[in-house]
């Protein structure tokens, strides 16, 4: 028996050590279960914080395009009316009133007035500047009125193609 009594104090030392580390998993899990719900708290903080952030944007969005609109509305007409140059002459100056260059890429005379000359150069035409076409007005005049057909762009917003008309 003398001879078991190392043996029985190792055992006894091993379910010491066996309870402690039993004892420490169990602290340990119930952290991780703490931890873990935190984790999901924190993240369905996250989600509604990011949904909030979504509603904010669009409503941001909507105020930025009504922003836009109304600086539009607010905007000159880009093209004056054409004014002839002389009372016998057949030169019209029409000008740019829109505040920047615009590139001018086509221009005609609407169909169905009594133009039948019309001569104008298109191209480039500072804010201020004039955009000049000659017309010779001949035969009964029209009930749908004479007027010119720009195709135009902004010299910076090359994408953006317009169309205007001015009467005459």
């Amino acid at each position: 028996m003398t001879t078991d009594l190392p043996a029985l104090w190792i055992n006894v030392g091993i379910l010491v050590l066996t309870g402690v580390m039993a004892l420490v998993a169990v602290v340990q899990a119930k952290a991780a279960l703490r931890d873990a719900g935190e984790a999901k708290t924190a993240r369905d903080e996250a989600v509604d914080a990011q949904k909030t952030a979504a509603k904010a944007l669009d409503r941001a969005n909507l105020i930025a395009q009504d922003a836009l609109d109304a600086q539009r509305l607010s905007m000159p007409a880009p093209w004056g009316t054409p004014v002839r140059m002389s009372s016998n002459s057949h030169r019209f100056r029409v000008e740019n009133t829109s505040g920047r260059t615009i590139v001018v890429t086509k221009i005609d005379s609407r169909e169905g007035g009594n133009v039948y000359v019309f001569i104008a150069e298109p191209g480039s035409v500072q804010y201020g500047a004039s955009l000049f076409f000659t017309a010779q007005l001949g035969g009964v005049p029209s009930s749908a009125g004479n007027a010119i057909v720009l195709e135009w762009h902004y010299e910076d917003e090359p994408q953006t193609a317009h169309r205007d008309e001015r009467g005459f």
